[in-house]
């Protein structure tokens, strides 16, 4: 099984959007895909499984069991228009969260918990995708936890690059906590992704060539600025369910790439540490 996380301690940048097409892009890809909305927010419980709901404290705090918290999607929400469904061998799972999320620290001091009971799902789950909160908390060292890599969305714009900043400074703390306290491995930045990008522009232009300086080749291609995204967003679909030729997938499938390299390089890992 492999977890990423997705977060800046930025909102508004299109956090959800990626956690959200991620999820859909691996599942068209024939992954089983769970999607954890750890954002009290709950936005992307509503453009995934259609509602909020208190699953992800449930499964934490009440222990309850799995088949009672997830919502699967039909495969019409992730499959390519006019593809046969018989075709489709991936699964998208939701596991849905609401206003109750942010009591999960308050009532447990094992941040633990959700790696713990993740290694349920071996056997019915290959890829974990984490949305999170942009506001800093102690909910995050749950899915800091649990996870092999990060993902960094942000915008090429002052306020978004310093909450980018302050996420890997809480990412390098928690990393040190995982590997005093439990023995494990650094949390692995898989990469950062620039959104809404507007080409052309001076500073947008400049900043992404600043980003790569500092960061390199963690740095991954940017995401434009497209109305197809807030389209795809309205009607809970993705955008390759509206316009499977736009440069906009083309962009989005570049990415699913990346995420599956990062994939095989925690299995490959995994399999030498085995």
């Amino acid at each position: 099984m492999y977890i990423v996380v997705l977060t800046n301690h930025k909102g508004g940048i299109g956090k959800t959007t990626l956690s959200d097409f991620i999820a859909r892009g691996l599942a068209l890809r024939g992954w089983r895909v769970l999607a954890i909305d750890g954002d009290p927010q709950g936005h992307l419980s509503l453009r995934l499984a259609g509602k909020k709901a208190p699953a992800l404290h449930d499964l934490l705090i009440r222990e309850a069991n799995w088949n009672d918290l997830t919502v699967e999607l039909k495969p019409e929400r992730y499959a390519l228009p006019g593809e046969s469904l018989r075709k489709v061998t991936g699964e998208l799972h939701v596991l849905p969260g609401d206003h109750e999320t942010i009591s999960i620290p308050l009532l447990t001091d094992r941040p633990e918990t959700l790696a713990i009971r993740l290694e349920e799902m071996q056997d019915k789950i290959d890829v974990v995708v984490i949305d999170t909160s942009p506001t800093a908390s102690q909910l995050h060292s749950f899915f800091y936890t649990a996870a092999h890599s990060i993902l960094y969305p942000t915008e090429l714009a002052f306020s978004s690059m310093d909450g980018l900043a302050q996420s890997i400074i809480a990412r390098d703390a928690a990393s040190r906590v995982r590997q005093s306290r439990w023995q494990l491995p650094a949390i692995h930045v898989a990469g950062i992704i620039p959104m809404k990008f507007r080409r052309g522009v001076n500073e947008q232009e400049e900043n992404l060539k600043a980003l790569k300086a500092q960061f390199g080749e963690r740095v991954w291609s940017p995401i434009s600025l497209r109305t197809l995204w807030t389209e795809a967003e309205s009607r809970m679909l993705a955008p390759w369910s509206l316009d499977p030729y736009s440069d906009v997938v083309a962009e989005a499938f570049g990415l699913i790439d990346r995420v599956e390299q990062d994939m095989k390089r925690v299995e490959s890992e995994t399999y030498v540490q085995a």
